[in-house]
């Protein structure tokens, strides 16, 4: 069984990358690397693994590649208030690498999906295929926009097994309707009135929609799946929407806060979350510096309590019982500022996982809209 094959690795780290190269590999070329490292410096530890965004999992003897975001500048910011005179880059004592093989989903190399290249390639965002990130590249690649052979450091047989795997992938807008049409069809067998007083909403007795608060405003939705609202509705808000109210279990949230690659199977999103969510939303505070200002004034967010010493804490309330809260740190020295997304451990529960990222990724679109009026 490959599965639960565990052996160490090697790594190297600098000032701000951390370096990983799979060894002694026991299995065939076309299994994935799970890998995590785990940072010590004195008597303090990384509250995380290491965070390696898109290049965190890799094909056979590639390597991985950190970035500023690595383990390093994780750990300073931590324990930011005990900078040694030396620089945080002398921080880290030791790393242990713990590499774990696990096979491809649907064979080693099916590739019906951006994620499922991603897999595959070497995670260093290089620029060398044309593209500025290995994911835009993945996503190129099953548009067919590009060949896989354009990445110049695939090897030649995983290339010709992937241009021959590789299958046309619909457009996003297609894709998120084909969903979207599914969702209402499964709505069409829901009590929608037991679903109003689990999930913190309220029926309309005569109309028979389901009205609930999200994001300061107040969406309904009727049997058939249609949703009204004062605010503009799009697919990558309305399918979150109606998989809460389908799925959602309407948890009380705990108060205790996760990262999505902590939620249940957010490792298998967590890349393209980064990539969607946090460091998009990261870009757009640095511009605009009154978006959290903006966020509760008009979407109902409030501030919070400081979390992990952040600069500015902020909790939105998307759907009732999923708050979603944001943490950012103002640059300081010679660091770049940071933010960090985090949902209530009943996430995974009030929302599937998929549906949880479609909120956080089409929160930002959204502010991202909202931005581009007002510059």
């Amino acid at each position: 069984m490959i599965d639960g094959i565990t052996f160490h690795g090697s790594a190297v780290y600098t000032f701000d990358n951390i370096g990983v190269k799979v060894v002694g590999c026991p299995v065939f070329p076309a299994c994935i690397y799970s890998v995590s490292i785990a940072m010590q410096a004195g008597s303090h530890e990384c509250e995380t693994a290491g965070r390696y965004g898109e290049a965190e999992r890799t094909s056979c003897g590639k390597s991985i590649i950190g970035t500023a975001t690595s383990p390093i500048t994780h750990l300073f910011w931590k324990h930011r208030k005990q900078r040694p005179p030396c620089g945080y880059h002398h921080l880290v004592r030791t790393a242990m690498i713990t590499v774990t093989a696990k096979p491809a989903r649907g064979g080693p190399l099916a590739a019906k999906s951006p994620l499922d290249i991603l897999k595959l390639l070497p995670g260093t965002n290089c620029g060398d295929c044309g593209e500025r990130t290995c994911l835009a590249f993945a996503t190129a690649v099953v548009r067919k926009n590009r060949l896989a052979g354009d990445c110049p450091h695939l090897e030649a047989g995983v290339v010709a097994r992937l241009e021959s795997q590789v299958t046309t992938q619909s457009t996003m807008e297609e894709k998120q309707q084909e969903r979207l049409e599914g969702l209402r069809r499964k709505l069409e067998k829901v009590d929608l009135a037991t679903r109003a007083e689990i999930l913190g909403g309220r029926l309309n007795p005569v109309s028979g929609e389901l009205t609930l608060n999200c994001l300061g405003k107040e969406f309904s939705v009727d049997a058939g799946g249609r949703i009204q609202s004062q605010c503009h509705t799009h697919a990558w808000f309305s399918i979150p929407f109606l998989s809460y109210i389908i799925f959602g279990q309407g948890l009380t949230p705990a108060g205790d806060w996760m990262t999505f690659r902590n939620l249940r199977n957010g490792t298998d999103w967590d890349a393209f979350f980064d990539e969607q969510c946090t460091y998009k939303l990261k870009r757009l505070v640095d511009v605009h510096d009154e978006l959290f200002g903006n966020l509760i004034s008009a979407f109902g967010a409030s501030r919070a309590e400081k979390h992990l010493d952040a600069d500015i804490t902020v909790v939105l309330h998307p759907f009732p019982k999923v708050p979603m809260m944001v943490c950012y740190w103002r640059p300081e020295e010679d660091l770049d500022s940071e933010l960090r997304v985090f949902f209530d451990r009943t996430a995974d529960e009030n929302l599937t996982t998929e549906a949880v990222f479609g909120l956080g990724t089409g929160i930002v679109r959204m502010l991202e809209k909202i931005s581009e009026r007002h510059v």
